[in-house]
């Protein structure tokens, strides 16, 4: 996966590992500043509150 400035990356991969994975928020939301995510933290953040 490729982004310019990875933000969208990281918020791949945060969704992902909260969804998909079963990651709490902070696990999950800390892999995704790993990959990049900054602008779409507060978006990504919201998402997670959804169970899936």
């Amino acid at each position: 996966m490729h982004c310019g400035s990875g933000n969208r990356v990281g918020a791949a991969i945060a969704l992902r590992a909260g969804w998909l994975r079963g990651r709490k928020m902070d696990t999950a939301m800390e892999r995704g500043r790993s990959h990049g995510l900054t602008k779409l933290e507060q978006e990504v953040h919201n998402r997670l509150l959804v169970p899936r």
